[in-house]
This record gives structure tokens, sequence and C-alpha cells, in this order.
């Protein structure tokens, strides 16, 4: 049904998505630093928590419905942030996207679920044959799925 490493943030400004993340264990979730200091922070405000879980966001269930079985996700968890840590070499006003990148410590453990899952990570064997052009990969997240028209 789901990418289950994958969630995204809530901001102090109200519920709706405000970042993409992937949880990588049972505290920590990876996510941009743009997200999380800088000028795009201020514009959708200070991040307060992290929804996993959640699949669909315009439907209040998640189910995958075929005509045999529905399949529903188990309801969505919004976990509070207790820190957020960006890349300390990362320069928010450089129009640079080097180490655009953040740890988020969440404020208390993820209880793991079918729906919910830590990233798994390849072993470099695995990863090296997906550096081939032609490799079929996936991409999840929950903004623009083209840049200026282009993949």
């Amino acid at each position: 049904m789901s990418i289950p490493f994958h969630n995204f943030s809530i901001s102090e400004k109200g519920p709706g998505l405000a970042c993409g993340g992937v949880l990588i264990s049972q505290k920590y979730v990876l996510t941009a630093a743009h997200c999380v200091t800088g000028p795009s922070m201020r514009k959708v405000g200070k991040l307060i928590a992290v929804r996993l879980g959640e699949h669909n966001i315009e439907t209040p269930v998640d189910c995958d419905d075929d005509e045999i079985d529905e399949d529903c996700a188990l309801p969505h968890m919004d976990i509070f942030i207790e820190s957020a840590t960006p890349h300390p070499n990362y320069t928010a006003e450089s129009s640079s996207k080097y180490n655009d990148i953040a740890l988020i410590k969440l404020n208390q453990a993820v209880n793991y679920t079918k729906d919910v899952q830590p990233i798994c990570l390849g072993e470099a064997a695995q990863v090296s044959k997906w550096n081939n052009p032609g490799a079929d990969l996936v991409v999840s997240g929950w903004g623009q799925t083209e840049t200026r028209g282009k993949p």
C-alpha cells in the first residue's frame, strides 16, 4: 500500500504538509536542512511534529481498494519533535543546495507497524547496481513530480 518510511512534518502554523522526510530509526527522521532553518523554514513555520503512517493526505482513512480485498492502513501517528539539527556546513542563504540535510529527533520512540518502518539502506554491492543508466528506481515524496515539465 505504501512506502512505510516516508513521512511529513507539521509546522506551528497548523495542519498540512510542511516538509517530507524519511524515518531512519525509532527516534530519528532525515529531512532537508531548509525545512528546519533559514527563509524556507520561516515561510512554512517552525516544525513541531512528524506524521507517520500517512499515505494519502486527501482521505481520512488510507485504503487500497480492489474488488476482492480492501487493505486499510492503521491510523497515522503524530510524534512531536524534540530537536532539529541541520548539517553544520549548510548555508541557508546560499543558492547552493550543498549539505541541505538535517536530523530531526523525535520526543518519543516510534512503535513500528506494517505502515511505519525505518528506511532500509542497501549494502554496497546492491547500491552499485543501481548506478546504472536505465535502472528502475522508486522515488517517494509529497510535492511536485516534475520540475518545469522535466521529470
